[in-house]
């Protein structure tokens, strides 16, 4: 899903932050999140779904990790929550 909208949203310079934004939060969020009511959620689901998110911030805010910009600086400046406190 991430890796399809690449080229239709996230690279595209004519798009602003906020737009971005609210693709992540209207289509990849509920796309992440999709059945974990269900899920016994373990350490490495955690891990998965905030790598996951922080791919796509880190891609919207135009920062890599070579950067070496914290994820909690990406999420208060985007001020967006972490995906695993809104499940």
């Amino acid at each position: 899903m991430i890796g399809a909208m690449r080229s239709e949203v996230l690279e595209r310079r004519e798009l602003s932050k906020g737009t971005k934004l609210r693709v992540f939060n209207a289509m990849v969020v509920p796309t992440l999140l999709y059945g974990c009511e269900t899920w016994t959620i373990q350490k490495r689901h955690v891990s998965r779904l905030l790598a996951a998110e922080m791919r796509y911030l880190r891609r919207v805010e135009g920062v890599t990790k070579l950067n070496k910009v914290r994820s909690e600086d990406i999420r208060q400046r985007l001020k967006q929550e972490a995906v695993v406190e809104v499940a």
